[in-house]
Formats: structure tokens, sequence, C-alpha cells
């Protein structure tokens, strides 16, 4: 019952605030683009950004849509802000409405966007989403393609979605995998030809973070733990001897929960988030 009510604060504070009316705010020349945040800062004092990659899009000289740690907002066509306003925990909420506050004035900095308002300073670096191709080269190879057709869900896992491309990953104690996308959405599918389940990551995100876990049937657990990674970390996941690497599947079986941190040669980093 504690948990429930920490959420409904959450909810009536952020979504109180989350519709008044404000103005999308100018940004300079040329932001236009995506941002990656960086950093935030309250006061000087740094705020947890948390786990997920948080963006923020501008286009023709103004901010049209960002996310928080608990909610996504934008302006619409006359410039009003609008929040989802979903509910989620205090510590979340709060990140989320300094980070409105910061949506105030806005500078570039060292190639960095800065935005500040009320205490309230982020940064955000500059950051080209890529396509799922660019993921994922399976999703190239002639011998890999699949038909949505072989992705047995049952009802009850959502049926199987109406998927634009579809490649075989592996076939590993019973389970299908499959690479699937749906416009830019890349999803990981399992499947017992009977029943199974999919988790979807826009492509800009699933370039920084991945969650490795398990799906359950009705009889438990639907396999082992595994993650889904991208081509460029699989030497940099390799390398660590942790788990087993089937070609884009990372199986982590006996990995405790908690987030496992890879950096490429290119200094690239990647999160693979344990929540088995």
């Amino acid at each position: 019952m504690g948990v429930a009510l920490v959420a409904i604060v959450g909810v009536s504070a952020w979504a109180f605030r989350g519709w008044e009316t404000e103005i999308a705010p100018e940004t300079p020349g040329g932001s236009d683009g995506l941002w990656l945040m960086r950093l935030m800062t309250v006061d000087g004092v740094p705020f947890d950004l948390g786990e997920a990659p948080l963006f923020l899009t501008v286009a023709d000289g103004r901010i049209v849509g960002g996310s928080g740690r608990c909610n996504g907002f934008g302006f619409d066509a006359d410039g009003t802000y609008f929040s989802e306003a979903v509910g989620c925990f205090e510590e979340r909420a709060v990140f989320d409405e300094r980070l409105r506050e910061a949506l105030t004035t806005s500078e570039l900095l060292d190639d960095r966007l800065v935005l500040s308002g009320q205490g309230t300073r982020v940064e955000y670096e500059r950051f080209t989403e890529p396509t799922p191709g660019e993921l994922f080269s399976v999703l190239a190879a002639p011998e890999s393609a699949a038909s949505p057709d072989e992705i047995v869900l049952d009802a009850e896992a959502g049926g199987t979605p109406d998927f634009d491309a579809v490649a075989r990953l592996a076939a590993l104690g019973g389970i299908d995998y499959f690479l699937a996308t749906d416009g830019s959405l890349v999803c990981l599918v399992r499947s017992n030809g009977s029943t199974g389940g999919y988790r979807c990551q826009q492509a800009r995100q699933a370039a920084l973070i991945t969650f490795a876990d398990a799906i359950f049937g009705p009889d438990g657990p639907l396999g082992p733990t595994v993650a889904l990674v991208p081509d460029a970390f699989l030497e940099a996941a390799r390398s660590l001897g942790r788990g087993e690497l089937v070609g884009n599947i990372w199986l982590l079986a006996d990995e405790p929960n908690g987030t496992i941190q890879l950096t490429n040669d290119a200094g690239d980093e990647f999160a693979v988030t344990v929540v088995g």
C-alpha cells in the first residue's frame, strides 16, 4: 500500500503541472535535430539521469518534444506545452518538473545545447539516430530473412504484430529468437511455436541500452535471460567472458540484476540492464 501511495503522489504532482499552458521555447540557430541529455544540475548539484537515455528534438528553431525520467513532453501546433502525465514515483516526477523549469532559455556552448531556468541547467549533445539496419547487419543478410508468419504468439501475448522485417537470430533450447522491425522500432521476439513475447525499443534507444530479461509462459520462464546486443558492441561483450553470445543474442542466465557497461574500441558506451 505504501508503494501505491507514493506512485499516486507522483501522479498528482506531475499530471497537474503537466498541462499548464506554455509556449515552445526558441533555440539558437543551427540547433535543429536530435539531442541526447548528458548532464543536469539543480543549483549546481548533479541530478541523477537514470538509466534510460533522454532525448530532445528541435525543429525550425524551437523545441518540439523530449523525454524525462517519467514522461515524454512536447509542444503542439500552436506551441502549447503538453505532457503524457503518466504516473510515476516521486523522484522521477521531481526530475521531470526540474527539467521543465529549464525550458526557459537555451544556448549553444562547445557543440552542446544548454537549457537553463530557475536553477536548473541541462546539457545535451547532438545525436544521430541510427536505422535498425545500421545497428544489426543481420537484417540485411538473405540467409537470415524470415517471415512474420514464422512467429507464433498467442492472443495473451498480444498476437503477432505486423512487423516490417524479420530476421532469424537463433534457435536455442526449443525457443526461436527473431529480430523484427516496426518502423523505427527494434524488437527482440521469442517464440516456442505456440506462445512467446517480444520487447521493442526505438532505434535511438537500442543504440545505447538494452534489457536482459526472460519472458514467461503459462508454465514459467520461456527460456533464459537474454539481451539483444548491436553489432558495434559484440566484441566488447565477448571480451568480458560472461554468459554466451550467439549472434546478437547474449545469454546471461546466471547474471544478477544490475547494469553491465560495455565500451567498444571507438569509445562508444552501451548499457545492458539485467532485470531477470
